[in-house]
């Protein structure tokens, strides 16, 4: 087997840093005047909120500031929004509603965040936790899945009054219907998929920190994506060019495909001023774009014997002018594409593999047509 052959094991580089006790880890992320933040959260599966008062909290030795849901919508700050292309029972969209980091109305289920208190210690924000004092009504809750689109059964969302957020079926069931019916011995039995919760060794948690100086901020978390996190924030939240935001993700343990995204309950950033601008978004897919297009030329000898370096950058300006550009701006600048939903990681997929595809077969075209002339 050749040095680097295919199927031939790759040693680990990062467990001599790991073992020992060289990790980085999001707790082994400190800065210099760094506050703590402490969720306040809901004992109930489903209640109503009669009342918040948080004045003894905010009087508490070492707090910085408490917030409620009320003053996240006074901020302006967005939510996440869910862009799966699924579809209910009656053809209609998916019902995905958007989760306000913090509940002021009526929480859903046990652990919903009501308050944030922000102190300068982990133990006086824990203390002056302790001081929220919030009202519940309970509601009706259940606990079943099954019980959840019986008759009678208590909405999670007024708007979706029969639980069902979307349908979604696999297969072939008219052509299963007519085997299993042909079938000369049919065995029916019931399955209960149990509730399934990723668990980590390290508990979640992030640490955001805002620069004035550069206008741009900066989120140390434990995420496996985190461009995609970056992407949700900058759009939806806090409605910014993706620039201003930047994710870093460190040592992390335990990734299950849970940590694909940052919890919005655990990010504490402040807000700018909001801007509205793509051109860093284009300029930093147009350099990922020259690569796409030299490639697949170095490949096919464009540079080498077919066209010649001045024929190849006039190809390479018209596309990027009249083909990529726009289409960029169709899947992250707001445009066609973007209303549909097609964002982050799927519309990449889409853009490289059509410029990589496109601008292939335009110099295999072009080299053809240029040896021909000549």
């Amino acid at each position: 087997m050749s040095k680097y052959g295919i199927g031939q094991p790759v040693l680990r580089f990062e467990d001599a840093r790991l073992l020992r006790g060289q990790g980085r880890f999001i707790n082994d992320v400190n800065m210099h005047g760094q506050v703590h933040a402490v969720f306040v959260r809901s004992p109930h599966a489903h209640a109503k909120i009669k009342s918040i008062n948080v004045e003894a909290a905010k009087a508490a030795a070492g707090v910085v500031a408490v917030y409620t849901g009320h003053d996240v919508k006074a901020d302006g700050l967005g939510m996440p929004k869910a862009n799966m292309p699924r579809k209910r029972p009656d053809g209609s969209p998916m019902y995905a509603p958007q989760r306000p980091p913090l509940i002021t109305d009526r929480v859903r289920y046990v652990g919903d965040p009501v308050v944030m208190v922000i102190a300068e210690s982990l133990a006086e924000a824990k203390d002056a936790a302790e001081l929220v004092e919030i009202d519940y009504e309970a509601l009706r809750s259940v606990t079943l899945t099954e019980d959840t689109v019986k008759p009678g059964a208590p909405a999670v969302w007024d708007d979706c009054p029969d639980n069902i957020s979307n349908n979604v079926e696999r297969g072939k069931k008219l052509e299963t219907d007519e085997a299993i019916k042909g079938a000369a011995k049919v065995i029916k039995r019931r399955y209960v998929i149990t509730r399934v919760h990723a668990q980590y060794m390290e508990p979640r948690g992030t640490l955001g920190v805002y620069d004035p100086g550069e206008d741009r901020m900066t989120l140390y978390a434990d995420v496996q994506y985190p461009h995609r996190v970056r992407n949700m924030l900058a759009q939806n939240v806090f409605k910014v060019p993706e620039s201003k935001m930047r994710v870093i993700s460190g040592d992390v343990g335990g990734v299950i495909g849970n940590l694909d995204k940052a919890f919005l309950n655990g990010v504490t950033l402040t807000s700018p001023s909001p801007i509205n601008s793509t051109i860093p978004e284009i300029v930093f897919f147009a350099y990922q774009m020259m690569f796409a297009i030299i490639t697949p030329a170095l490949i096919t000898g464009a540079f080498a014997n077919r066209i010649t370096f001045k024929a190849y950058m006039a190809f390479l300006t018209g596309w990027l002018l009249f083909v990529y550009f726009p289409f960029v701006h169709m899947v992250w600048g707001g445009g066609l594409l973007a209303k549909w939903g097609v964002l982050d990681f799927a519309g990449g997929i889409v853009v490289h593999n059509i410029a990589g595809l496109a601008a292939l077969a335009s110099v295999l075209y072009v080299g053809r047509r240029h040896t021909e002339d000549r």
